[in-house]
């Protein structure tokens, strides 16, 4: 059994924004992403990049 606490399940509900950390800017990212070896976590890595660099959550995707 699923609860929405009180959501109806129709119900969109975006999650809080989490701030990118600001001790790595986009190329730092993309050398970080450049040395993973796991692809799920480069996919990632360069998405973060594109958000760092100024992009939109849509260009990351």
């Amino acid at each position: 059994m699923i609860l929405f606490s009180g959501l109806e399940p129709e119900e969109d509900v975006m999650a809080a924004p989490v701030p990118l950390r600001s001790d790595y800017d986009a190329e730092g990212l993309r050398a970080l992403a450049k040395g993973s070896r796991n692809p799920a976590q480069t996919r990632r890595l360069l998405a973060l990049s594109v958000i760092s660099a100024g992009g939109s959550r849509s260009e990351a995707a």
